[in-house]
């Protein structure tokens, strides 16, 4: 169905007035405002019509130009070049990217959790918007277990910690119905051709944005969802190389993709991954306490805490503590660390 069409659809179901578009005068003076050239699909759907207002259903609340310029402006600021499309009242709009290797692709952007690659294209995007208002569906939720069963066993003996394996059982898949959200062909596993050529490109261009310190981390991470919303179930090298990386979002990301794949390849490696976490924990524990410091293991499996018995009892922040590990001076860090915090806690007692 043609964008034209499209929209017609979409203010019948609305029952909004149709607006007209813009002339090819203004949408060049946005981009000029913007910096960067529109999509030829971004520029023909302005020019056939420059927002929308409906009381029924706020995803219709489409933007004009005027409303991106004065109130999202800073996104075009981006190596994405994002241009909103919608305002639904609730902080998740979402952006079109006009700039890069997912330029024309529609990205939602999250509030409260993760921005995702939604799909492939504006005509992609509003036609699943009818078909979500006129069809609505469950959305599948994936659950974030605290731990892979095998591991459960170990944990138990080394720490004799009180919580049975039975307690924890393994189920990446826990379904949720949920009508706000929309139908995108990234929730299917099954990636196509040119997806994969994409997620290459995404993944060659997140790897060139870890050597530059001009963006920001929001960026970088937004890559990084995006080149795993188009990865394959069989890609499982291309995730792994991120596990390892400073930034904790990067870990829990690579992890929760791991969960959501039911390959025998990603199991084994998200085994891998929390029994580095665990031994990470497991090591620096045992070190402090051969150094005198009075410390406990607090929480259960996926959810340990390493925290420090003083007068004022606090935990360390696990994820610093495993972005460093590696350093070759990790054990006079983390004794420095433990010092430094300690010394603070007393000072400002809660």
């Amino acid at each position: 169905m043609s964008l034209t069409n499209l929209f017609k659809t979409i203010c019948e179901l609305a029952e909004a007035e149709p607006t007209r578009g813009v002339k090819e005068e203004e949408i060049q003076e946005f981009e000029s405002k913007v910096g960067f050239l529109l999509p030829h699909e971004v520029r023909e759907y302005f020019s056939i019509m420059n927002g929308l207002r409906s009381e029924t259903h706020p995803l219709c609340n489409l933007l004009d130009l005027s409303q991106i310029i004065t109130t999202y402006d800073w996104y075009a600021d981006t190596i994405f070049g994002l241009v909103a499309i919608n305002e639904q009242n609730n902080s998740n709009p979402f952006y079109v990217a006009c700039k890069g290797p997912l330029s024309g692709c529609i990205i939602n952007a999250s509030h409260d959790g993760d921005d995702i690659l939604a799909y492939h294209s504006l005509q992609e995007f509003f036609a699943c918007v009818i078909e979500a208002w006129q069809k609505p569906r469950t959305i599948i939720d994936y659950s974030n277990d605290p731990m892979m069963p095998e591991l459960l066993e170990q944990i138990s003996k080394k720490l004799s910690l009180d919580f049975q394996a039975s307690d924890f059982e393994f189920n990446p898949n826990v379904p949720k119905r949920d009508y706000d959200e929309l139908p995108s062909p990234f929730d299917s596993p099954t990636i196509s051709t040119k997806d994969r050529e994409l997620s290459a490109q995404v993944f060659k261009t997140a790897r060139q944005h870890v050597l530059k310190s001009n963006q920001s981390d929001w960026e970088f991470q937004l890559l990084l969802k995006c080149e795993l919303d188009l990865l394959a179930e069989d890609q499982i090298d291309a995730a792994a190389e991120w596990l390892d990386h400073d930034i904790s979002y990067v870990r829990f990301s690579v992890v929760d993709w791991l969960r959501k794949n039911p390959t025998a390849a990603a199991k084994r490696l998200l085994m891998k991954q929390q029994q580095n976490e665990f031994d990470c924990i497991l090591q620096s524990y045992e070190f402090l306490q051969k150094s005198g410091i009075a410390c406990s293991l607090q929480g259960g499996p996926g959810n340990l805490n390493l925290q420090i018995d003083t007068a004022e009892p606090y935990s360390l922040n696990f994820q610093f503590l495993y972005a460093d590990r590696k350093r070759p001076d990790y054990h006079d860090y983390l004794l420095a660390t433990v010092h430094r915090l300690s010394a603070h806690h007393t000072k400002n007692p809660s």
